[in-house]
């Protein structure tokens, strides 16, 4: 099963020189371009804040949505789209932003993307293993809002009180919603959601993936749908 995006999740990218080796690309990559769409999400060095975390969504269509935050700092976070190339037989992503310029380059390996240098590099040395963003494969609703527990358990409504089918039903709305504003660059909306509709997804996650929704529109005081 693929993974549903983190719900509150700071994320971002630094392009960062590196002073590591070089080594060569891979020759001869099988993964194909089907294989290649989904979310990656790791966290990268920062050279002036706490680190970064990234996320990006490359899309069946080619194109591809990246989110950028410098944590620890105020009103850091980017969020840039566009298209992406994928080369089968290097193994390499390009991605391409609506100017036509570079937003980064990155070796597809064992289902992960790993960030390269300017030059096309791979980055060596002690902090090689932070320029990977591994790629969701299962699904799961992480939560990182210490106040959604509280407010569910204290909420009357039960996971009984809605059908599964209802449930999916608005889920898949909420979702589209959701993803709108994120493509757009809400600010508030921190992460995209792989919330697959012709899949049969169980009560238990679909009740506590609405009540989230329901939890975010009021606190935020907003309306999704």
């Amino acid at each position: 099963m693929k993974k549903l995006a983190s719900l509150i999740m700071a994320i971002g990218l630094i392009m960062a020189c590196s002073t590591g080796k070089k080594v060569a690309l891979q020759q001869d990559n099988n993964i194909s371009l089907e294989e290649v769409v989904g979310i990656y999400r790791g966290t990268l060095p920062c050279a002036d804040c706490e680190g970064i975390k990234t996320e990006i969504v490359l899309e069946d269509n080619g194109r591809y949505n990246i989110s950028r935050v410098y944590i620890g700092k105020k009103s850091a976070r980017f969020h840039n789209s566009g298209m992406f190339n994928y080369n089968k037989q290097t193994g390499e992503v390009k991605l391409i932003d609506k100017k036509g310029e570079s937003d980064g380059l990155y070796l597809l390996e064992d289902y992960s993307l790993v960030m390269l240098d300017a030059d096309g590099g791979k980055i060596e040395g002690e902090l090689a293993e932070m320029y990977i963003l591994e790629k969701a494969t299962e699904y799961d609703l992480v939560v990182f809002d210490q106040g959604f527990d509280s407010w569910l358990r204290s909420n009357p409504i039960s996971v009984d009180y809605y059908s599964n089918e209802y449930l999916q039903s608005m889920n898949i709305r909420y979702v589209e919603a959701w993803n709108r504003r994120y493509i757009r660059g809400d600010r508030r909306i921190e992460s995209y959601l792989d919330y697959d509709p012709s899949n049969k997804y169980n009560k238990d996650f679909n009740f506590k993936l609405f009540m989230y929704f329901k939890y975010y529109e009021e606190t935020n005081r907003m309306k999704l749908l």
